[in-house]
């Protein structure tokens, strides 16, 4: 909670183009809605309608429209998959940046090398509801962030709970 996001116009207009301003809409709804819960699957009638605060007969056809516009794939009964979103998480504020290296030093907390490139990873990812405190933030390299993913640690390493 509390995330905030920002989207590519170019890129948006781009990937949105064909659609009416209605689908557009109710498409964006949908982004913000994956965002939010962390997953590009949305389960369940009344969480379509909830999204696009209509009734039933207005969220299946809305479903159906972006699904025959490629934006979202139908998975079975009010059961889809979000396609083509880009909403981007907004970058962490360069003071906190400077706090994790000055913290961590340049030296990645998951393998130990001090040959850069340096990111500042979550250690519980925000997908997984980390959040952007200091305490779930380290220095990782960038092969070891991007090999972590959205994943736990432990998740990551094979260690089973």
């Amino acid at each position: 909670m509390g995330d905030s996001y920002y989207v590519d116009t170019a890129e948006w207009a781009r990937r949105t183009a064909h659609l009416s301003l209605t689908l557009e809409g109710a498409y964006l709804r949908l982004c913000n809605a994956v965002h939010a819960n962390g997953s590009a699957i949305i389960t369940g009638r009344r969480t379509f309608q909830s999204i696009w605060l209509c009734g039933n007969a207005r969220a299946a056809s809305l479903l159906r429209q972006l699904a025959a516009a490629g934006m979202v794939e139908i998975l079975g009964d009010w059961h889809a998959r979000v396609l083509k979103t880009r909403l981007h998480r907004a970058s962490l504020n360069a003071a906190i940046r400077a706090l994790i290296f000055a913290r961590d030093g340049y030296v990645c907390r998951y393998c130990g090398t001090e040959e850069a490139p340096f990111d500042v990873d979550h250690i519980h990812p925000v997908a997984r509801g980390g959040s952007d405190d200091p305490e779930n933030l380290c220095v990782a390299c960038a092969p070891c962030n991007r090999s972590k993913g959205a994943r736990t640690v432990a998740e990551w390493r094979g260690v089973s709970s």
